[in-house]
């Protein structure tokens, strides 16, 4: 059952330039290619031992930053990640916290419209920038993700790459949780470590079917408990991104679901941009595995797109 809501906050959401590239109209894949090399197979190999040998020990606390592809290859230092988090501005009031949006997904591959909602500006009053953070689940509550799977270290490629490409702000993270109320949780504790601070605002961003999923009960056993801990006790909010559509504007009746009701006052919503609804990681997987390069590169950063084509990800027979 749906429940019908005053209108809440709408925040555009449309391609954001990509630093240091100035946005303008030609298409996104017609931008110059952005050199990132590669991360270290190494490098990868060994954090997901780590992650894997973590989540084992203490089950639901598994939490990894992932390098900088730019910085892997000059610089040990580099992991996992020594950019982020950026320096914090002084706060304007004692109670003030950093703001972290966080985008989390399967990015399989990671599209244009990913990228844009990970940019898109916060709902927030705050004249200062969030930091982002990129997040991939090694559990999911619906599918199997096998740590052997060859694919695997491929999408954890394009993740970094998705994360570098967004800015000094952004950061690429694997957690051991297939819960959204858990990885709040683990976040909430392990990102005040990162920042030095004693609590962080969590604004977590996600789409309509994603929302759905999140409101369901069947996922939890104690529902309003869940609810309480993830708004409340972790002082986290939702931002939930809508495809606009002639037929369907967004502004005309904004559902949220009844579950969901007594904290309505902590979802706000993002208007994804027309141009994008074509930018899902189903379609670019479909259109990879035809061979039709040129809607892959139209779909997905150039370094997305550029190492899906090279790797023959989601081709037949890969």
């Amino acid at each position: 059952m749906l429940l019908r809501l005053p209108r809440p906050l709408l925040v555009p959401l449309r391609i954001p330039s990509i630093h240091p590239i100035n946005a303008d109209t030609r298409p996104l894949h017609h931008l110059p290619r952005l050199s990132m090399p590669d991360l270290p197979t190494s490098t990868l190999q060994s954090l997901l031992t780590s992650l894997s040998d973590r989540a084992a020990a203490s089950p639901g606390t598994a939490f990894s930053l992932l390098p900088r592809p730019s910085s892997s290859s000059s610089s040990s230092s580099s992991f996992p990640n020594p950019s982020w988090p950026p320096p914090l501005p002084p706060p304007s009031s004692p109670d003030e916290a950093p703001r972290i949006v966080v985008l989390d997904s399967s990015f399989n591959p990671p599209t244009l419209a990913h990228f844009a909602l990970a940019q898109s500006p916060s709902s927030s009053s705050s004249s200062v920038r969030p930091s982002t953070l990129l997040l991939w689940s090694i559990r999911n509550p619906d599918k199997d993700i096998r740590a052997a799977d060859p694919e695997i270290l491929d999408r954890i490629q394009l993740l970094a790459k998705t994360a570098e490409a967004a800015g000094t702000h952004a950061a690429a993270a694997l957690i051991d949780a297939p819960l959204f109320v858990m990885k709040s949780e683990i976040l909430a504790c392990e990102l005040p470590r990162l920042f030095g601070v004693e609590r962080v605002q969590l604004e977590f961003r996600l789409g309509e079917d994603t929302l759905v999923r999140f409101a369901d009960p069947k996922y939890y056993t104690d529902f309003a408990s869940s609810m309480r801990a993830f708004f409340e006790r972790d002082n986290s909010t939702l931002a939930v991104a809508r495809r606009a559509s002639a037929n369907s504007p967004v502004a005309d009746g904004d559902l949220l679901p009844e579950s969901l009701r007594p904290w309505a006052d902590r979802v706000t919503w993002l208007q994804i941009d027309a141009g994008l609804a074509e930018a899902s990681s189903t379609a670019v997987r479909r259109y990879a595995r035809e061979g039709r390069e040129d809607v892959v590169q139209s779909l997905c950063l150039p370094q997305v797109a550029e190492y899906v084509l090279r790797r023959g990800m989601y081709r037949e027979g890969a």
